[in-house]
């Protein structure tokens, strides 16, 4: 899972950067130029001067608009693999999150039914000491139990669980952080600064825009 992420982080940077450079104004011009050229060399000298004008004009602006049009779709693909890749490396990192399941279905049931006998109704910084001593290795029903279903071992109630709460919410959020791989918040980091730059922002919005090319658009 973590590969296919990272290809597609890559496969969007290479997206852009192609864009970026296709849709400069130099880029832009040299490939309305080599239609042209195509054009001039087929009608040039068949077709009254006047006429081979106005038809050239518009073939030019026909051109220029399948051109644009290309680039348009190019960067709402980018957008829309953008949006996908981001919400994908979101639900990677929320299952990462998750304590490890039992595999074995009997010992989760055991383990389950343990701890509630164990830790019913102790107080809330009991069941915190409980999680910060139990790795998620040595009995992840527990810990899972413990991050997801706090309320249902019934906690007595102590004078310090305002401060207990917060303490054992920053524990959680402390080990599920650390749960999730490096590449995976590295991706997820890549693919919120994809469309940031300026340059690009603007190159994006212009086309998804459908106002088309002009000469003087130019990306820097």
């Amino acid at each position: 899972m973590t590969n296919e992420i990272t290809k597609e982080v890559v496969a969007l940077e290479e997206m852009v950067a192609e864009l970026h450079v296709a849709a400069s104004s130099e880029r832009v011009q040299a490939a309305i130029d080599a239609e042209m050229a195509k054009f001039d060399a087929r009608f040039a000298g068949v077709m009254a001067p006047a006429a081979l004008g106005t038809l050239r004009q518009e073939h030019e602006e026909n051109v220029r608009q399948q051109h644009g049009a290309g680039l348009q779709a190019r960067a709402t693909t980018i957008v829309e693999r953008r949006d996908a890749a981001a919400l994908g490396v979101t639900n990677v990192m929320n299952a990462l999150k998750r304590a490890p399941a039992e595999k074995e279905a009997t010992v989760d049931a055991t383990r389950q039914l343990a701890a509630q006998m164990r830790l019913q109704g102790r107080p809330r910084a009991e069941l915190l000491k409980v999680y910060q001593d139990t790795p998620d290795a040595l009995n992840p029903t527990l810990v899972r139990m413990l991050e997801e279903d706090l309320s249902g071992f019934r906690p007595a109630d102590d004078p310090s669980d305002a401060q207990t709460m917060l303490d054992f919410a920053h524990a959680i959020r402390a080990r599920q952080d650390a749960r999730i791989p490096t590449e995976i918040k590295d991706a997820q980091a890549r693919v919120a600064k994809l469309l940031k730059p300026i340059a690009v922002a603007h190159l994006i919005d212009h086309l998804r825009s459908g106002r088309g090319l002009t000469p003087k658009l130019r990306v820097v």
